[in-house]
Formats: C-alpha cells, sequence, structure tokens
C-alpha cells in the first residue's frame, strides 16, 4: 500500500522533527497526496504502517486560527495535511470497525412503514435516532396545497435537467422551481433542520426581530430541497434503471425522499449492521472504497460484491436484491448510515422531492464530516465553524408543523410560525388534531424529550493531550465548548474513561467523573469561530494508572441526566517502569539541639564521637518506597582520609519523610563530610545526594593540648572500628507482599558498596587508650562485621605502652589490628584499604615517627601502635631522647610540632616482648 512513502509526500515526519517552528514551512500540491489509495479497498490492514501524527496536531493546536497556512484548491498546508490524515484515518478504521472488521454493510431485509397517526417524537426515537431507515405513509396526501405544489414540480421537471442517476443529484428547487416553494410544505420529519438555524440574526444572538433583514434569517446554509426526475421515457434503456448505490446526501446528513407522483422502488444497505460476506444467505453485502482523487479520499465509494461491475450493473443483474417499493405521498426516511438507491416503480415518470437535513440524532456526525471537509476545502471552513458555534440553537420541537418552504427556512421564526401550540396534538404527518389541555404527563414528556435531545447534540470534544504523568498517575488537559445557560443549576462535567492500550470495550482500566468546578483551566477566546472555549486539566488521583503500562483516554460531557459520546483517543501513554530513587539534592543537616557554630568559620559543631543528622528524602522515590538510605562519609581535613567511606545504611521513616540519624564511633575534634544515597526495592540511586558542610565532632581546641589522664569525662569516650561494630548494609524485606523481584540484587549490591575488607577478619581486637596507656587485647581473633563485638571483656591482661606526646589523649579505640605493609610504613601501605577503622602496629626506623602515623591515619587508621626494635628496655630518654614516662612525658616530645598537629588518632609505643605477644595472636 505504500504508507510509509504516503506519509513522506505528506510531510509529516517533517512536522514532527522540526523545532525551530512548530509548522514546517512546505506546501503540496493536491493531486500528490494518497495517489496510491485512491480507489484503493477500506481495509484495517490499510493502516498498519500509518505514521505518528500526534506531535503535528500537537503543534498545530498551539497556532492561532489566522496564522495557520489556509488551504487552496490545489494545495494543502501541514496543519491540514496532518489533521486530514489523522481523521481520514479515524473514518476509515471506524468505518471497517462497525462491520466487525469487514467494513461493508447487510441488505435491509424489511421497510418499516409507518402511518400519520404516529407522532413525531415516536418516529424520532425508533427510527431517527438508532438510524433504522422507514417509511412514512401519510393519510391526508395530497392536500389542496399539496396537489398545487404537484402540479408546478410537474412542469418544472419537464424544462429541469435530468436527475444524475449516478449519485442522485436532482434540480434544486431554489434555482429552478422557486414557485413551488411557495406552497411547498416540508416533511415533517425534517422541520427541525439545524442548516436553516445558521443564520446572521441567530449566531449574533438578535433578539428584536423588527431589525432584522430577510437576509438576516435566512442561513447561507440552507440546502433548499431538490426535485428528482425517475425515468419518463420507456422506450429508453435506461428509463427504469437504478441509480447508484450510495450515500443520498453528503457530510453525514439524513435524506428524506418524498414522493410526489408515481411510485418509486428502493434498495438500502445499513452499513452499520455486521457483515458476513456470503457465510448467511441472501446477506450480500458492499465494500467501501477510498475515493476517487487526493482531495475526495474520505467521500468512500461503495461496490457490489462477487466484482460484478459498478453497483448500478449490480442491481440490474439477475443477482440484484429484492426492492422496496415506495409508494405516492410516502415520504421515505434515509439516515447517512444506510445507502440507497432508487428506480421508478410505473410505467410513468416518478417525481421526488429529496431534502437533506441534519437535527439532534446527526449533529455530531456532521460536525466530523464537516470538519473532515475543510480540511482539503476552504469553503467548507464557515459551515463547520458556524455548527461549532455554542449561540447553534439545537432545541428540537416535540410536536412540530409542516412549514410552508418559505416559513420553514427563516430563523429565528415569526412567533406564529415558530412552532407548534402546545395545546394541540401533532403527528408525523403534520395534522393537527382538537386542542387539549397539557397535563403532568404533557410537561414530563417534554421534560424527557429535552434531555433527550441535549444528550444527543452535547459536543463530542477533541481527543484530550496528556499534560505530564507518571507511574501511576497523569495530568490531563482538554478544550471544551460547551457552557451551561445562566440560572441553571443541571450537574456538569466530564466523563473521564482511560484504557489499556487502544481504546476499547474490554480494554477499559479506570474511569472518573470529574465536575466542572474540579478542572483547572483558563477560558479562551477563537475569533475564528467566536466562541469561549474552557482549556481545562484535571489530574487523576495517584494510584489511577499502574507503572510500565500503556494507557490512551478519552473524555465527554456530562450533563443533567445526559452524556454526550466519547471523544477520540489521545495519544498513547506508556507510564515509566518502576525504578531505583533520585538522588537526594537537599545536603544533610546537623539535627543536634546542642549544635553550635563554630567562632572560626561556618562549620557546625555537635558532640564527641557522634553527629546527629537529617536530611529530605528524594524528589521522586522510582514509584517504590524508599526503604533506606546508604551513609557515606569522609574526613574533610588535610592529613586525613578523605575519600568516600560506606559507613552502614539507615532505614527510612514509615511513611515517608524526612529521615534522621546518627553516625557514632567518629574520631574527637574532627571534621566529616556526610552524604546519602536512597535505595528502594527495585534499586539504588545512580548517584549519591549533596554533600554536607563540614561537622566537626567535639570542641575544636588545639591538638597538641595535654588532657589530664585522669580526666573521667575523657574516658568516656569509645570509638569502635572494624571487627567490633555492626555494619549494617541494607533494610530490604527480601521475601513477603510488595517485595520487588530486584530486592535480592539490590541487597547485595548495598553489601558491595562496602569495602571487602570490611567484612574479613585481619586480627586480633583490642582497645587502644592513649588516656590509661594500655592495649587490651579483647579477643583472639575479629569477628564478622555482621555480628559486631561491641565493648566485649578482655581475654588477656591489658599490655603497657607509651603514649606520643602528640597523641589526643581523649578516647578509646576498640578495632582489629592489621600489621602495615610494608611493616615500616616507610612507602604508601600496601593494605591500604584494609587499614581503614582499625588500629595498625607499624615498626620504628627507616622514617620519622610523624611520617609513619600520617601515613596510617591517612588511609583512615584509627590508631598506631608503633613497635620497638628491641633497643628499648622501659620508656625513657634512651628509647625517646628528652623523655621520660616516668614524668609524665610523651615519646616525640622534641619533635617538630607542626607535622604532628595534623595527628588525630591515639599514637603509643609498644616494646617488642608485648609487641611479639599481640603478634601471637594474630595466630
Amino acid at each position: 500500500m505504500g504508507w510509509i512513502r504516503l506519509a513522506l509526500i505528506l510531510g509529516v515526519s517533517t512536522i514532527v522533527k522540526t523545532k525551530a517552528s512548530p509548522v514546517a514551512p512546505f506546501t503540496l500540491p493536491l493531486p500528490q497526496l494518497f495517489g496510491e489509495v485512491a480507489n484503493t479497498p477500506v481495509t484495517p490492514s490499510a493502516f498498519d504502517s500509518l505514521p505518528e501524527t500526534d506531535t503535528a496536531l500537537r503543534h498545530c493546536a498551539h497556532l492561532a486560527p489566522t496564522s495557520q497556512p489556509a488551504p487552496s484548491a490545489s494545495v494543502l498546508g501541514p496543519c491540514d495535511s496532518a489533521k486530514y490524515l489523522a481523521s481520514l484515518r479515524d473514518l476509515a478504521s471506524a468505518t471497517v470497525a462497525k462491520a466487525s472488521g469487514s467494513g461493508g454493510g447487510r441488505l435491509v431485509p424489511h421497510l418499516p412503514t409507518v402511518d400519520s397517526d404516529a407522532s413525531f417524537a415516536q418516529v424520532f426515537a425508533e427510527y431517527v435516532e438508532p438510524r433504522k431507515a422507514v417509511q412514512l405513509q401519510l393519510a391526508e396526501y395530497p392536500s389542496q396545497a399539496d396537489n398545487e405544489a404537484k402540479e408546478t414540480l410537474t412542469a418544472c421537471a419537464n424544462i429541469a435537467p435530468p436527475t444524475a442517476l449516478a449519485s442522485l443529484a436532482g434540480a434544486s428547487l431554489q434555482t429552478h422551481c422557486p414557485a413551488a416553494l411557495t406552497t411547498l410544505r416540508v416533511p415533517i420529519t425534517a422541520s427541525n433542520d439545524y442548516l436553516v438555524r445558521l443564520t446572521g440574526a441567530a449566531l449574533l444572538a438578535t433578539t428584536d426581530l423588527a431589525s432584522t433583514t430577510a437576509e438576516d434569517r435566512h442561513s447561507p446554509f440552507t440546502q433548499p430541497p431538490t426535485l428528482l426526475s425517475l425515468g419518463g421515457d420507456d422506450s429508453s434503456s435506461s428509463s427504469s434503471s437504478y441509480s447508484e448505490l450510495g450515500h443520498a446526501c453528503g457530510l453525514g446528513m439524513h435524506a428524506a425522499f418524498q414522493v410526489v407522483a408515481g411510485s418509486v422502488q428502493a434498495v438500502l444497505v445499513d452499513t452499520q449492521a455486521p457483515t458476513h460476506f456470503g457465510k448467511d444467505t441472501g446477506k450480500e453485502v458492499v465494500a467501501p472504497h477510498f475515493g476517487t482523487d487526493a482531495a475526495s479520499l474520505h467521500h468512500f465509494q461503495y461496490s457490489p460484491p462477487l466484482n460484478v461491475g459498478t453497483t448500478r450493473e449490480w442491481l440490474a443483474s439477475p443477482t440484484a436484491p429484492p426492492p422496496h417499493a415506495v409508494s405516492t405521498g410516502s415520504t421515505l426516511l434515509v439516515p447517512h448510515s444506510t445507502l440507497v438507491a432508487l428506480k421508478k416503480a410505473d410505467t410513468g415518470p416518478a417525481l421526488v422531492l429529496k431534502y437533506c437535513y441534519v437535527d439532534a440524532s446527526n449533529l455530531n456526525l456532521v460536525k466530523s464530516h464537516v470538519q473532515l471537509e475543510a480540511h482539503v476545502n476552504p469553503t467548507a471552513r464557515p459551515l463547520a465553524s458556524a455548527l461549532s458555534s455554542l449561540r447553534l440553537d439545537t432545541a428540537m420541537d416535540r410536536q412540530p408543523k409542516a412549514l410552508p418552504w418559505s416559513a420553514h427556512s427563516q430563523w429565528p421564526r415569526p412567533p406564529e410560525e415558530a412552532s407548534s401550540d402546545s395545546t394541540v396534538e401533532s403527528t408525523a404527518g403534520g395534522k393537527q388534531g382538537k386542542r387539549v389541555r397539557r397535563t403532568q404527563k404533557d410537561w414530563q414528556a417534554d421534560v424527557k424529550w429535552k434531555w433527550r435531545v441535549v444528550g444527543l447534540t452535547l459536543p463530542t470534544l477533541s481527543p484530550p493531550t496528556v499534560k505530564s504523568f507518571g507511574r501511576r498517575n497523569a495530568t490531563l488537559n482538554w478544550l471544551s465548548g460547551f457552557q451551561m445557560q445562566e440560572g441553571d443549576s443541571s450537574e456538569f462535567g466530564y466523563n473521564v474513561t482511560w484504557y489499556l492500550g487502544h481504546a476499547s470495550e474490554g480494554s477499559v482500566a479506570g474511569f472518573k467523573q470529574v465536575a466542572h468546578t474540579d478542572t483547572e483551566g483558563l477560558t479562551k477566546s477563537d475569533a475564528l469561530d467566536d466562541y469561549h472555549a474552557h482549556d481545562l486539566t484535571f489530574a487523576l488521583p495517584d494510584g489511577s494508572l499502574a507503572p510500565a503500562t500503556e494507557y490512551t483516554f478519552r473524555v465527554a460531557i456530562y450533563y443533567g441526566e445526559v452524556s454526550a459520546p466519547s471523544s477520540g483517543s489521545s495519544r498513547p501513554l506508556v507510564t515509566p517502569a518502576l525504578s531505583a530513587p533520585t538522588r537526594t539534592n537537599a545536603p544533610p543537616q546537623p539535627s543536634s539541639p546542642a549544635a553550635e557554630v563554630d567562632l572560626e568559620g561556618s562549620a557546625e559543631v555537635v558532640s564527641t564521637t557522634s553527629v546527629a543528622l537529617w536530611s529530605l528524602p528524594p524528589i521522586d522515590d522510582g514509584g517504590s518506597p524508599v526503604v533506606g538510605y546508604v551513609i557515606e562519609t569522609r574526613h574533610s581535613e588535610r592529613g586525613m582520609h578523605t575519600e568516600w567511606v560506606v559507613v552502614g545504611s539507615h532505614p527510612a521513616p514509615e511513611g515517608g519523610g524526612p529521615v534522621h540519624f546518627t553516625v557514632e564511633h567518629l574520631i574527637p575534634n574532627t571534621g566529616y563530610e556526610f552524604r546519602l544515597t536512597p535505595y528502594n526495592h527495585v534499586g539504588v540511586a545512580k548517584t549519591a545526594g549533596t554533600p554536607s558542610a563540614a561537622v566537626f565532632t567535639g570542641s575544636k581546641t588545639k591538638h597538641h593540648q595535654q588532657a589530664a589522664l585522669a580526666d573521667t569525662a575523657a574516658t568516656k569516650h569509645h570509638v569502635l572500628g572494624h571487627g567490633s561494630k555492626v555494619v549494617t548494609c541494607h533494610h530490604l524485606t527480601l521475601s513477603g507482599q510488595g517485595t520487588h523481584e530486584n530486592a535480592a540484587s539490590v541487597a547485595q549490591g548495598l553489601e558491595a558498596m562496602h569495602d571487602p575488607h570490611v567484612f574479613t577478619v585481619h586480627g586480633p581486637v583490642v582497645t587502644l587508650s592513649d588516656v590509661t596507656q594500655t592495649v587490651t587485647p579483647q579477643a583472639s581473633r575479629g569477628v564478622a562485621v555482621g555480628e559486631g563485638l561491641a565493648a566485649a571483656a578482655p581475654t588477656a591482661p591489658a599490655m603497657e605502652v607509651w603514649v606520643s606526646h602528640w597523641s589526643p589523649k581523649s578516647w578509646h579505640a576498640t578495632a582489629e589490628v592489621i600489621v602495615a605493609d610494608p611493616p615500616l610504613a616507610d612507602t604508601p601501605l600496601v593494605n591500604a584499604k584494609a587499614v581503614r577503622q582499625r588500629i595498625v602496629m607499624i615498626e620504628r626506623g627507616g622514617v620519622p615517627m610523624v611520617q609513619k602515623v600520617l601515613t596510617a591515619q591517612g588511609c583512615g587508621a584509627l590508631g598506631v601502635i608503633l613497635t620497638d626494635t628491641g633497643e628499648c628496655s622501659q620508656f625513657d630518654q634512651h628509647c625517646s631522647p628528652g623523655a621520660d614516662k616516668k614524668n609524665g612525658d610523651g615519646f616525640a616530645k622534641l619533635d617538630t610540632p607542626g607535622p604532628w598537629s595534623l595527628v588525630r588518632i591515639p599514637v603509643v609505643m609498644m616494646l617488642r616482648d608485648d609487641a611479639d605477644t599481640l603478634l601471637s595472636l594474630f595466630e
């Protein structure tokens, strides 16, 4: 079928890709449009490769009508190209869908006949509204006035051009027989024609009829009746031929055929009825084809079964279906959905008047057809605008009178002709009965009739657009031109329906009735159509949609007791799948009430060995509640370990909201930065959150200041390292309701964020105190981090050590011991990652002791044990010049203060024998 090529010819891809301008600057000759489609069958497969046009349509929707390129007889602008393509697709799809996928129609086997005693409301409800063909037999026809009109019509038929049987086009009485219009009565079924109401006086809401002219009260869109002269010369081979089978009136209008003289035969095919293509005997069908040229592709043609040629040839063949007889004086009502072919039945000519009209039953259908026509035919635009006017009077008289054409074609009508007397009975035949008193039953019938008409004429809204969406919600936007009359207290709003995939009855996923007052929006003026439209927005409640699911949306007006037909479907929307949360944008803040601002800067001061912080949750939780936060920290001061390190995780608060957490076992008098990474059952945020400003533990004092060894306040500060504390890796529930299939892999990923050395045992656990100058073994070996060993009882006597003159002397550290690699720490440590959060043993010699300590501290060590090489027998000046432990001195007393001022961790010296004892615990 070449649809992709056609799309390129149409230029839709150019419209979609253009960013600088909403409309691509091009025009295209109409004869080239869809050249491969003309005269081809309308089938579902014809639309399999249609390009997406929604982007182009959205661009055009934001243009003012006057800025859109207007089409001409030979050129179609880009917006009209996109709209024509989309409308043609919808029309063809609907045509195919009507017949359960085959796209044809079924012969009407029986033509109902209704006599003149049936009321107009009854005929409308039983036949016109459901679009069923019917024959009305009028008992009192012809009247004297009708006889006069008949004589005039007969005379006109002799001079009027011959009827074109190919299209049932007759001679317009307005042009060829205006005299007949003065006495001709309009069939009562067409008396509520909306086309006659599209007058200047009506659309401008003129109340003073005396100030209007006849031209003001006559619609330029009124279609005068046409005279069909069928046959007339029996010797002609075509005198008794059928017309071509097709729509009697275009643009979705209904037809009323009034047989004035003679009788006719009619073949009717209902295109709304399911077709069977020969599966049911006698149910012969016709198939739709696109129009004959690019500008009329939407004027579908119908071919007969078995490929016997044209429908006229089929109806003249022996396989033609039996016709329905329509007698003189009868009126044949043919809805737009029914195809009709006529021929005379008697030896003499048959005169038939054809009325094309619009009422409540087909107003929205006509609107859609006229709008489609307007895309390629500029002359149809005024009619499209007039039919969309809010000032169009759509009320229908439940008991109308059969008026002469001269009175029928005026609007507003003079009071004496406006409608039938409400106290006089009227029938479908136009008979006026005796006056009756109105009763409660009459009033109820009028109310019921009013709502029937309102329900049929409520405007069908344009498809909504999706303004924004999430995993479980969406915000819709649509235009509505409907307005209630002032003082009307009826309920008014919109029915919003969403579907799984493309809209169908079996795919309804949800429904929401939204009062007009619950929508948000502005009122826009459309200068082209001279009416105000509501640009409305409504957000579906969270939880209305499901993640990773395709949806389409439709909206419809509800008003009082009735609802309008649903709009077309929105463009498909696929909600995002569940995902990991986004990063936290807000940096963590100290939450301790005792926090104060450091006088030397803006850094926060909290407590001695722990920091309490809080942070806001991520903006997007990924569609799955945040379960916890990975906590990372790094030192903010020179000489410390400045790489980000995962210290564990903290559970998210139940119900969401800010998270409050405390990081413990921090080194006193030291600056830290913190950041969080949220995670849920689906995954961990791809990017860590914004880091905090520097937060200092304890009061920021001079680090070389001596602290009293007996200070009990100092001895209570205890920092636990690896091998002695529990590190929480995650807070996921790996089973149970709400657990995502990714949860197990997420848990593994969270553990992998920790350095593997966190979960590895490297040596014995000891408590190092530069306050009491002891190293006390706590266990022969370290324990797995997940188990923890906090403040365990000693397993061996405390070993005496000598504290450095520059050591903090304010806290204890309990952690695994690890031996530096190389032991002298005179080069960068090979086991630097394993040293972090552990106490490291380093041999004296090779390089200055402060260099060894800073190397270990830069790797994240909690303390340093410098082991003597055997030269020291006791802690005196022979071991460290200028210092003696007995005098309360610390070793390295005479060293330059500068390098030692960077040291924040305890530093002690251990004699060789004790060092060997400690090393033996590694075994």
